[in-house]
């Protein structure tokens, strides 16, 4: 039997793009586009192009569109002028709004109209989190009630939760040796404050300058973007997989102190290397760790520091949170899951009229 043609159109190529692509690949003939906007400039260009590239692949059933915005407009009309059907990933920052923090595509127009027009248009809705549709996190209170659904008044079109999935076979502790005083985060783009702030990165190194005697590290940003650094803060700028596994094996807490997650995959990976992790109860991080770890429920600088403090005074539950950490996720967010489900969900969306 012939596969269904799909594409898989993008704002911007990542490994989570291009697993999903790969996840799909067995069931469906996957076209790619890549629609990356370097510039506000290049908006008419990314249209022109994205507007031939769907009027040259007649044979596509369904657009599937990771995130909501501008490359998500197109795709949209085309499959309710033409009888095709769009489905968009939620992912994170499309279900948002920090004005202050310049973060999030509802925080200005013509972004937060564009995204609220192409969830409009989608035919289904599939966030890597429930949290994305609809969430009222008590960790940073000022913000107001989040996901898409608060922003997009009477929005009817349906939503599928699909989390994201990985690879226990791959993402496994090296057991080189691990320090049990090591506190490792991810972060990248973090050149600004506002940046450091949704990432957590302020909490962090706060809370390397208040705890000393501890070892803290930071994943994935140049040293120059974070200032002046407490002496016990060590910086790796780049880490590919096969590093971040050392990396991951080494530290013996995995930290996410963010203020907007969808479903972050640093978080994951780390747990299935064994780190205990401590996060924030933003997007679905209170879902993942869940009773592997330690979650902060307000973004308060003393009741990080508690939290902290709870956790490396109870280093003897520290192997049995590191065995359950890594079980949860390698039993509860496997790539065959998401594989599974959302070619359930394209076969379901196609067969519809």
């Amino acid at each position: 039997m012939a596969k269904h043609s799909i594409a898989y159109i993008y704002p911007r190529s990542t490994t989570f793009v291009q697993k999903d692509i790969r996840l799909l690949d067995d069931a469906f003939k996957v076209i790619e586009f890549n629609g990356r906007l370097s510039s506000a400039r290049s908006l008419a260009l990314l249209l022109i192009r994205q507007f031939f590239f769907l009027l040259l692949h007649p044979s596509c059933k369904v657009y599937v569109c990771m995130f909501a915005g501008y490359h998500a407009l197109l795709p949209g009309l085309f499959a309710r002028l033409l009888g095709k059907k769009m489905i968009i990933i939620a992912g994170g920052a499309d279900a948002v709004s920090f004005p202050s923090l310049g973060y999030g595509n509802f925080r200005k127009n013509p972004l937060a109209w564009a995204t609220a027009q192409s969830f409009r248009l989608s035919h289904h809705i599939a966030p890597v989190s429930e949290s994305l549709i609809a969430q009222d996190s008590e960790y940073q209170q000022e913000f107001g009630p989040q996901g898409y659904k608060h922003f997009v008044k009477g929005l009817r079109t349906r939503s599928t939760a699909i989390a994201n999935g990985y690879d226990a076979g791959f993402w496994v502790s090296d057991d080189s040796g691990r320090q049990d005083d090591l506190f490792l985060t991810v972060a990248t783009h973090v050149e600004t404050a506002a940046r450091r702030s949704i990432k957590g990165l302020d909490l962090f190194l706060l809370l390397a300058r208040e705890l000393p005697t501890y070892h803290f590290m930071i994943v994935g940003c140049a040293k120059t973007d974070l200032g002046v650094l407490p002496s016990n803060v060590a910086v790796v700028e780049h880490a590919q997989p096969s590093e971040l596994i050392k990396l991951y094996s080494r530290a013996s807490y995995y930290v996410q102190l963010s203020v907007s997650e969808g479903f972050p995959n640093a978080l994951c990976e780390s747990m299935l290397c064994g780190c205990v992790p401590l996060v924030s109860a933003v997007g679905a991080m209170p879902e993942i760790v869940a009773d592997t770890g330690y979650v902060l429920f307000e973004k308060r600088e003393d009741s990080a520091l508690e939290l902290f403090r709870q956790a490396v005074g109870n280093k003897s539950a520290h192997p049995v949170l590191s065995e359950k950490a890594r079980e949860r996720v390698a039993t509860l967010y496997t790539e065959e899951k998401r594989k599974s489900a959302l070619t359930a969900l394209i076969q379901y969306v196609i067969s519809r009229k």
